[in-house]
């Protein structure tokens, strides 16, 4: 069982991180439900579709889209990680180095805001706190690198404090991550505790949703 397909083939079964940031469940822009979609959940989609499938054509996708819907983008082009993603597949050390440019990759894309990042600003500039704090775990959601979302936790927790606990569940899955080996079984426990962490999220969010409001101050 394989993660990704490529332009080239890794002999291992699974690529470390890009196994544990995987998190949408869709067709991506192939899906004939993609048009329907908001256009937060198409970003992310897109995004997603790049990184564990970084190819040409995919990020020309990415890039009509953002384009046209005005979406601002890094400097450095993609363009240069699938080229060093081409290079690195016969070295000796792939999985190693590919851990290496998804941190990168995870941080250009992460640079491109999700969109619920705004609707969240939104919210709290109208003091509307139910609403802010569910868009705020909807980001974090829609993010890939350590530091981002552990950001976002932090500037969560000042409205919100019971996000405290899942921070402390993404750090722990940080440790677990790290220490974590390669083989497949490792791998699909190391998985199984991103997706408990993940649902963890849903239900709060969930539970946002069903609370009564309640009043809430903006900065």
């Amino acid at each position: 069982m394989s993660l990704f397909s490529l332009i080239f083939s890794l002999l291992i079964a699974f690529l470390l991180f890009r196994i544990f940031f995987l998190h949408l469940r869709v067709n991506s822009e192939k899906d004939p439900s993609f048009q329907k979609l908001p256009n937060p959940v198409k970003l992310a989609v897109l995004k997603e579709t790049l990184l564990n499938q970084p190819t040409l054509k995919n990020l020309k996708r990415f890039y009509d889209f953002c384009n046209k819907e005005g979406i601002s983008l890094p400097e450095q082009d993609y363009k240069e990680f699938i080229q060093e993603q081409v290079k690195l597949s016969n070295s000796p050390d792939a999985l190693l180095l590919d851990n290496a440019l998804f941190e990168k990759e995870a941080k250009w894309l992460d640079s491109v805001t999700p969109l619920e990042h705004f609707e969240a600003s939104e919210a709290l500039k109208k003091g509307d706190l139910q609403l802010y704090v569910e868009k705020k775990l909807i980001t974090i959601l829609r993010l890939y690198s350590d530091s981002e979302i552990q950001k976002n936790f932090h500037e969560l927790i000042e409205k919100y404090p019971k996000a405290t606990n899942l921070l402390d569940e993404y750090n722990k899955l940080i440790l677990l991550r790290e220490n974590s080996l390669t083989d497949e079984e490792s791998l699909k426990k190391l998985r199984s505790q991103r997706d408990s962490w993940e649902r963890n999220i849903d239900l709060a969010i969930q539970e946002i949703i069903k609370s009564e409001p309640t009043p809430s101050e903006t900065k």
